[in-house]
């Protein structure tokens, strides 16, 4: 689908003003044959991880005998053990505390591989049997090791290998629960499933692949093509599409379906007409309303949110409301994009490396946009400090 946009001084004057009406009339659900993919609709996916309370989670170690690991004081454990730490206080900010990642590690020592790095094939057509078989590996290595089984299983497992595993290059995440052996009926040793971490880890991520991928674990898609330019979709904001974006926080939306934000909070925009709204940042618990959202049909939506310089959105290039659709159909989801962030200031080159980082609207540059074929025009009319009011009519 292909969005053209022309830039409007006011909206429509003629339109009637419309009641408020509540945002769980606006959630969009799955109707096609989703099973257990990622989607963007309401009502969760197979074996989803809790995104509200306590995440109970486990990090442990490994290595190979192609590429062993070279000693605790020279390898990942130490290092590892610091990495990852930002990545619960990233969730504790991004969730308004409502989400608590514990990640208790065995940094005692490596657990060896019964076969070597290279055996996996970890590259971007890894199969889910080999990926299955890593990490029932893994915990194989784990257990024989002198590994503990747990008392109550944990909720997600987190296997990192040593540096040395250059072959191990991606951080894949399966939500399939692991057990302590491939026996039927053995015991659970991870509820949803085990996150892998791999070189890109060391290389380019850093601690935000935990936040990446746990964002997989809690059934959130990925949203950007298979393929093509990481920021295609929604350039660096969400930390489902380019990890390492300005602004990384979770779209409104995905907070709406984790439920870090509730119902209350969200405008439902119900059919032709006028609604004025004041949004605050999606990036603070305080503040009312955080998104407005016009529901076009059962698998497509438009949303509206405020992203300010704050949170975990310190880095962002550009400040304002941010508009993007939303569809839930699984067809040609890494191909048409599950969201894609209208751009209100195209060809203008971006910011922070991504074309769609400055598109927001704003009373210093664009303030009004109109998208054809969704007859819905957003003027900002109004802002104070990083609250803003906005005018959505509907045709």
């Amino acid at each position: 689908m292909h969005f053209f946009w022309a830039f409007l001084s006011g909206g429509i004057a003629s339109a009637a003003v419309l009641p408020r009406v509540d945002g769980a009339a606006c959630k969009l659900t799955l109707t096609d044959s989703g099973g257990g993919y990622l989607h963007e609709g309401f009502g969760k996916s197979e074996n989803c991880a809790p995104s509200r309370g306590l995440l109970n989670t486990f990090m442990f170690f490994v290595d190979f005998s192609d590429t062993a690991a070279t000693g605790i004081a020279n390898d990942s454990l130490t290092s590892l053990r610091d990495f990852f730490a930002p990545s619960a206080d990233w969730y504790t900010t991004a969730s308004y505390g409502r989400l608590n990642l514990s990640i208790t590690s065995d940094t005692s020592r490596f657990y060896r591989m019964s076969t070597t790095a290279a055996a996996y094939n970890f590259q971007r057509n890894l199969t889910g049997e080999l990926h299955s078989r890593y990490i029932q590996d893994a915990v194989n290595a784990y257990l024989s090791g002198g590994g503990k089984t747990p008392s109550t299983p944990w909720d997600i497992i987190y296997i990192v290998p040593t540096r040395n595993a250059q072959p191990i290059t991606l951080s894949p995440t399966s939500r399939i629960p692991v057990r302590t052996s491939r026996v039927n009926g053995a015991p659970l040793f991870s509820r949803f499933g085990a996150i892998t971490i791999g070189m890109d880890a060391y290389r380019v991520w850093g601690s935000k692949v935990i936040n990446h991928e746990t964002g997989h674990s809690m059934c959130l898609p990925d949203l950007y093509p298979e393929g093509g330019a990481v920021g295609q979709f929604v350039g660096g904001w969400d930390m489902m599409g380019y990890i390492l974006g300005t602004g990384p926080d979770y779209f409104a939306w995905h907070k709406w379906k984790l439920g870090w934000i509730e119902d209350g909070q969200v405008d439902c925009v119900s059919g032709p007409g006028s609604t004025t709204h004041t949004l605050s940042p999606v990036e603070q618990a305080q503040g009312g309303t955080k998104a407005v959202v016009y529901k076009r049909n059962s698998t497509t939506a438009l949303v509206a949110e405020v992203r300010a310089k704050l949170g975990v959105d310190t880095n962002a290039c550009s400040t304002g409301v941010v508009l993007y659709t939303v569809q839930v159909t699984t067809a040609r989801r890494f191909v048409s994009g599950p969201i894609r962030v209208v751009d209100t200031t195209p060809r203008s080159g971006g910011c922070g490396g991504e074309e769609l980082n400055d598109a927001t609207l704003n009373l210093q540059k664009a303030r009004s946009i109109v998208v054809p074929g969704w007859n819905v025009t957003v003027t900002v009319t109004g802002q104070t400090g990083d609250m803003y009011t906005i005018k959505v009519d509907v045709s």
